[in-house]
């Protein structure tokens, strides 16, 4: 009756923001609903009490008084929410499913309020999020005091640890939450929820995003209803996260590290869901997620739309397993058809990716794959998944053709004094690759725009002059891979092509060429890397200048490390990984003198993680060195001196974590701990914002580069 006729109070609007006590009335009931307790007496009578105490906690938000309520009194009655559905692991699916929905509401109602909520980031109170219990015994939360058996959820009518509750059951109490000591000790009330409790809801909702391996049904519920408090949020205010750096961080870093921690296992449920929340992200926040959105397309959603392979004839085959991978398939599909249907997708893509150095060609490979997974396999007929893939196809020309139709006409596209690349030259052909017949072209032309790259690119006021920088950006990317395809062959005769191309001089200047092996996309690891190990002088020119166009200021050694040996695979001769790392250790102590004693220092501390990284992730080697050991070996290396012990530790824990390791250059790399350090490094320096889409980038000669690229 009580809680009946608190929810009616609420519902009806007895209680008038414009009240000056209703700030405080709605933090007593808020805590009066949290804190109260009662006497189990059977299941079905416990679950309608808790139902209506969720009832009273969701219209306690939901009503226009609801923006009074202080930071921890949203935060409790978050928790209160979610331990009615989830403390025992034994409540019903009703009462379990209620809780969930009231979950989303409560996120939906917060988070609509985001537009109006203070930036101050006043401590707010912790939600604890327990890892639901998998089999019937009740998990012990953090924050439980005398607690923990009198904070049990409905149904619970049994204790682990109290054999005979079965004749103790009329003293069991119940409450929605764990530090129920008493209903009439009231927190004090603070100012109205702001952003603090956003922050804390949204951490609290990306914690479910996990999935242990191999994962039971439980935890992928789990992870899926994160990912639909996730969406809810997005839904409710994702025009606005980019408004809050605290909030549109926890975007960039903790929830896309958790998508895609568990996007690539392809389990169908927590699939769709993370399909659903990367789509609203793109939606509604795509500037901010440059780098998020290409390792989600390369790392889950291009490698599942691949599909399983075709099974061998004669061999075994798993039906659940491949039923898994074609809905795993079919989601993923759906999912990239449905980012080609918004309207900036397909744009994004080409300008972002396609005409930008330092990114992979992710236009071309959608296309790719739509294309390919269009025809049906040989000796079956047209499937869903083809189907998929020509909806696909037709979202990218239909948008196109929209585009061109509304853009406005432009009277000659090349500005004066720019050179149009993808005009013949020399007697060849502007096809292919733009290389194809020795046409040779202006190389001062195509080292700027190496130099330049997208960041000059979006630095230039829209209209035909960035269109014309974005298009001789994609044709000087064509030639760099068609470049690294002939060097990759013969080293010395893909030098002499280019030299005969006009993109080296003649004779060779050792930083062109090591300008060359930072930004040619398409190089080989094996080759670059025994081609820097060389003793001849002009190698080791090359790979100091290699060396030097990396900044090592500021960063530690270990990461200075892993940067490095990303773009290439050091040799297998001793004596050139010796000369490789000399050369590296004395460039990081040109950029980093107060770090290190000497580049001797750094060179032995540098040979000394890639042993340490050998060790821990060689399976060959069975007694693994220990942390220990490690600081034994560098003793007295520090020009003379120890390295301090904190160093030592943190570089050991780092390469026992995160293994060095050259990434694959296929379409679907792993996405290690070092890479998503760069892809967290790039957001903070700018890397990891959209340029700004202009109509004019889909028009005219334009048009035909986005079609047939």
């Amino acid at each position: 009756m009580a809680l009946s006729a608190v929810h009616k109070v609420l519902k009806h609007g007895l209680i008038s923001e414009h009240n000056p006590d209703a700030a405080e009335a709605m933090h007593c009931i808020a805590d009066a609903v949290t804190l109260c307790r009662f006497e189990a007496t059977d299941p079905d009578n416990d679950d309608v009490v808790l139902s209506k105490i969720l009832h009273v906690l969701l219209e306690s938000v939901r009503c226009p008084t609801g923006a009074l309520l202080s930071d921890d009194d949203v935060c409790n009655i978050v928790q209160a929410c979610y331990r009615i559905g989830h403390q025992s692991g034994k409540e019903s699916a009703l009462l379990r499913n209620l809780s969930r929905h009231t979950l989303r509401e409560i996120v939906q109602s917060v988070f609509k309020r985001l537009p109006r909520l203070s930036d101050a980031l006043n401590h707010a109170h912790h939600i604890d999020a327990p890892v639901p219990p998998h089999t019937p015994a009740s998990p012990s939360s953090p924050g439980t005091k005398e607690g923990a058996d009198s904070a049990e959820g409905a149904g619970a009518d049994s204790k682990e640890d109290e054999p005979e509750a079965d004749t103790n059951k009329e003293n069991e109490v119940i409450s929605p939450r764990a530090d129920a000591s008493s209903p009439d000790e009231f927190t004090p009330h603070g100012e109205p929820f702001g952003l603090a409790c956003v922050l804390e809801i949204f951490r609290f909702a990306c914690s479910f995003i996990s999935l242990d391996d191999p994962a039971d049904e439980n935890a992928e519920t789990m992870c899926a209803f994160g990912l639909q408090l996730v969406l809810s949020s997005l839904e409710s205010a994702g025009d606005d996260f980019a408004k809050h750096p605290a909030l549109l961080t926890l975007v960039q870093d903790d929830l896309s590290r958790a998508v895609l921690a568990v996007a690539p296992a392809g389990n169908p449920p927590v699939l769709a869901a993370t399909a659903a929340t990367v789509l609203q992200m793109y939606m509604v926040m795509h500037h901010d997620l440059k780098l998020q959105l290409e390792a989600f397309l390369r790392v889950v959603l291009l490698p599942l739309a691949e599909g399983p392979k075709p099974a061998v004839p004669g061999a075994k085959t798993n039906t659940g397993q491949d039923t898994n991978l074609a809905e795993s398939q079919r989601i993923a599909l759906e999912c990239i058809v449905d980012l080609c249907r918004q309207p900036e997708f397909v744009p994004d893509l080409y300008v972002n990716y396609d005409c930008d150095l330092e990114r992979p060609n992710l236009f071309e490979e959608v296309c790719a794959l739509l294309s390919r997974s269009a025809f049906p396999r040989e000796g079956s007929g047209v499937g869903q998944t083809n189907l998929l893939c020509l909806e696909g196809l037709l979202a990218i020309v239909g948008g196109i053709a929209d585009r061109s139709a509304d853009a406005p006409p432009v009277d000659g596209f090349l500005v004066d004094g720019e050179v149009d690349f993808t005009a013949p030259s020399g007697g060849g052909s502007a096809g292919g690759s733009g290389v194809g017949s020795g046409a040779s072209f202006d190389a001062k032309e195509v080292w700027s725009a190496v130099d330049g790259g997208a960041d000059a690119a979006s630095g230039m006021p829209g209209g035909v002059q960035r269109a014309h920088r974005l298009r001789r950006n994609r044709d000087v990317k064509r030639r760099l891979i068609s470049c690294a395809e002939h060097f990759n062959k013969s080293p010395k005769k893909g030098l002499a092509y280019m030299q005969e191309i006009g993109l080296l001089p003649d004779p060779l200047d050792a930083s062109t060429v090591a300008k060359f092996f930072k930004h040619a996309p398409g190089l080989e690891k094996e080759t670059l890397g025994e081609f820097l190990g060389d003793p001849k002088e002009f190698m080791v020119d090359v790979l100091k200048a290699y060396c030097g166009t990396f900044n090592f200021t500021g960063v530690t050694l270990d990461k200075a490390l892993r940067s490095f040996l990303d773009g290439f695979k050091l040799p297998g001769e001793a004596q050139k990984i010796s000369r490789i790392l000399e050369v590296f250790a004395a460039r990081y102590h040109e950029a980093n003198p107060g770090a290190v004693a000497d580049a001797d220092s750094a060179y032995v501390l540098s040979y000394s993680i890639i042993m340490l990284n050998t060790d821990q992730h060689n399976p060959q080697v069975k007694n693994k060195m220990t942390l220990e050991q490690f600081v034994r070996n560098n003793r007295g290396t520090n020009g003379g001196s120890d390295w301090p012990r904190e160093t030592l530790e943190y570089i050991f824990e780092a390469i026992a974590t995160d293994e060095i390791k050259l990434e694959s250059t296929d379409a679907s790399p792993a996405l290690s701990q070092s890479r998503w350090n760069d892809i967290v490094r790039g957001c903070a320096t700018g890397k990891g914002r959209m340029m700004v889409r202009l109509f004019l980038f889909l028009h005219g000669q334009f048009l035909t580069d986005v079609v047939f690229c």
